[in-house]
């Protein structure tokens, strides 16, 4: 086993990995400054490998049993604060991908398989057999991937998400007001004939999509979003933000018969970028919140917010609640730095959503300007 420094110094290393975009995603939410985006890099990635180096050294890994109980704890402790917030990637959500439809059984086989091919690496490190033979499993998964079907989640009839390359949220009146004419072209265009939402009882709008709550855009709200989508006969899930006391809160509106007859907050707001909780502005987190919500015909959704793709534990939460029919993603991507970035998020909510063969409407805001 290599020495504590090393383990430290590859799982740091993992990770920043995992996180390759963060620099410039969390440097365009401080007026650009690649300084706040190196800390934020940092940071995060520190924070996050601290949970592998902890449970993979001296007495812990003694011996094949304690290494195999070592991983699976961390992979435990891996899905719960303070790691949760930061640890991207974690294992359970590529085991989603594998055991369909197991549910929470699924989580738990995920982590007693991984304590176990642990402790079955431990008993026989130094064998050659073992370089070869884990040489061949990686390149029989990569051979797997490549010639897999880019993987969808399971969609929902009368409900559809649309999405949007509007990029960042607006900053001014003239760009409010610009918003507001992109939103009712989308809505007619997508109600349309042959739209997307041509048949679909509910839309659903991206994170952020629409200031709601402002007096001075009443005439905006009612006229570009209220009126066409109560003269067609449509409900809509649209991303908004609220002022709360503790500071600003990110909600999803549920839109019927042109009016806001209910809203849901998110639970946990984007590290650093959003949550700051040294700023007066800061978006607060609370995993107690319920995010369950009725989108007409009866069916109730469970809404998630952008960065809570990222962690497994809030998919499971919404699952012991239960009572749903289907996850509700609104997400923003507007400061991505690199195309990859969005697909890499997508790919974190479908793994649960396979775990717990849960059905998903997604609707996502994209830069407006195509990255490298």
């Amino acid at each position: 086993m290599p020495g504590r420094a090393g383990v430290y110094t590859y799982a740091f290393g993992y990770h920043g990995a995992t996180v390759y975009g963060l620099m410039g995603f969390a440097a365009s939410w401080f007026d650009n400054s690649l300084l706040m985006g190196a800390l934020a890099w940092s940071g995060i990635a520190l924070l996050a490998s601290l949970v592998w180096p902890l449970l993979s050294k001296g007495s812990c890994t003694s011996t094949p049993v304690r290494a195999g109980v070592g991983v699976a704890l961390g992979l435990l402790i891996g899905l719960l604060p303070p790691f949760a917030l930061v640890l991207d990637g974690h294992p359970v959500v590529a085991w989603g991908y594998i055991l369909k439809g197991w549910g929470f059984f699924g989580v738990a086989t995920a982590i007693a398989l991984t304590g176990f091919a642990a402790a079955l690496v431990y008993s026989t490190r130094g064998w050659v057999l073992q370089r070869y033979a884990i040489a061949a499993c990686l390149l029989l998964i990569t051979a797997a991937g490549a010639v897999q079907e880019v993987p969808t989640y399971r969609a929902v009839e009368g409900v559809v998400g649309l999405d949007t390359h509007f990029g960042k949220p607006p900053a001014n009146d003239d760009e409010q007001v610009e918003r507001y004419s992109a939103i009712k072209d989308l809505l007619l265009k997508s109600i349309g004939q042959g739209g997307d939402g041509e048949h679909a009882r509910v839309l659903v709008l991206p994170e952020n999509s629409l200031n709601l709550d402002d007096p001075a855009l009443t005439f905006l709200v009612e006229s570009k979003v209220l009126r066409p989508l109560k003269k067609a006969g449509k409900s809509a899930v649209v991303g908004k933000l609220a002022l709360g006391q503790d500071g600003y809160l990110n909600q999803a509106a549920l839109i019927e018969d042109g009016q806001i007859r209910a809203t849901v907050d998110q639970r946990q707001p984007a590290l650093l970028s959003m949550w700051r909780p040294w700023n007066a502005e800061h978006f607060p987190m609370d995993w107690r919140r319920d995010t369950a919500m009725q989108i007409g015909s009866g069916m109730v959704g469970r809404i998630m917010v952008c960065y809570e793709e990222y962690i497994p534990v809030l998919f499971m939460l919404d699952e012991l609640r239960g009572g749903h029919d289907l996850s509700v993603i609104i997400s923003s991507n507007w400061s991505a730095t690199d195309r990859r970035l969005p697909e890499i998020q997508r790919l974190h909510s479908l793994g649960m959503a396979k775990m717990f063969d849960r059905a998903v409407v997604r609707a996502v805001n994209y830069p407006s300007k195509e990255t490298p």
